[in-house]
């Protein structure tokens, strides 16, 4: 029907997108690093003992985020899910400042503690993250006071309203995110991906398992 042949042209649109914004950065690094070049002499080990902590973290991560949705379509019908699906979609624009300040932060952290400079270090991954979460927190704060005016102005539709009640327990949820900052990126940057990598596998198979619970 229609909503099937919207949902596909959204779905190839944000496919091509993707591979646009990943061939451009492909592109970018090659001239920079020249990815085909030959390394000789390059210890690729430690390298990996770096990469697949954060990879298999970033994994569970991304199976974590999408678990509610995968969870939610088992247990609940369309309405529903469609209501859920509107109010996490709204929440997970928040988180955007966040992770911008987490890939500003990256490079800072790893010279700071490098450098032993942890004096520094603990007053700049406190300032930074506080300042950009202050937006985030003026949003929240519109979310609870207005989020069904907000639901249905951006959506487009009085049904959407029905996402309010849902919108303020994960803004509420929002708050403990920003209130965290980027602990997770200085554990990252200061050769503690192995933990990350623990915590976040962790929390996926609890939120799993308890979401499978009668």
């Amino acid at each position: 029907g229609r909503h099937a042949h919207v949902l596909n042209e959204v779905v190839l649109v944000l496919l091509v997108s993707m591979v646009l914004s990943l061939s451009a950065a492909l592109l970018v690094l090659h001239k920079k690093a020249g990815l085909t070049a030959p390394h000789a002499g390059l210890d690729l080990k430690p390298m990996l003992v770096l990469a697949f902590p954060i990879l298999f973290a970033s994994l569970g991560n991304i199976a974590l985020s999408r678990a509610d949705i995968w969870l939610l379509g088992i247990y609940v019908d369309e309405t529903d899910l469609a209501l859920y699906g509107s109010a996490a979609r709204l929440i997970g624009l928040l988180s955007t400042p966040l992770l911008l300040a987490s890939a500003v932060l990256a490079p800072m952290i790893v010279q700071l503690n490098k450098m032993n400079e942890k004096d520094t270090l603990q007053r700049i991954v406190q300032l930074v993250p506080t300042l950009v979460a202050v937006p985030a927190l003026m949003a929240i704060a519109i979310f609870v006071g207005a989020g069904d005016w907000v639901l249905k102005l951006l959506y487009g539709d009085e049904f959407y309203t029905g996402a309010w009640t849902v919108l303020n327990l994960l803004a509420a949820g929002q708050v403990f995110a920003l209130l965290a900052g980027v602990s997770i990126q200085i554990l990252l940057m200061t050769a503690g991906q192995a933990l990350v990598m623990g915590i976040t596998l962790l929390a996926t198979l609890m939120a799993i398992e308890m979401g499978f619970q009668p």
